[in-house]
């Protein structure tokens, strides 16, 4: 994902950004929280039967979540976008 169509992204959400320069930890997070949702990591709770099972025999109903690579990655792509931009 591009950094722009992350700006364009943090600017529709409920808080309206008009500069990247007038982003602040929460819009971060709230971007994070917003990308997380088309993650495709199986992560079990605590609860689950397969909790701790690396390959789980069968299905549970378990969210699905960004991998903590992909996260890692893009943290560093928007800590260089800031970094160009200011």
């Amino acid at each position: 994902m591009s950094f722009n169509k992350g700006k364009e992204i943090i600017e529709g959400s409920s808080r309206s950004v008009t500069a990247v320069v007038g982003c602040n930890a929460n819009h971060v997070l709230d971007f994070l929280g917003y990308l997380d949702q088309f993650g495709k990591t199986k992560v079990h709770l605590q609860g689950c039967m397969f909790f701790g099972q690396p390959e789980p025999p069968g299905p549970c109903a378990c969210s699905l979540r960004q991998a903590w690579g992909s996260l890692d990655a893009l943290i560093g792509r928007l800590r260089a976008a800031y970094e160009e931009n200011g």
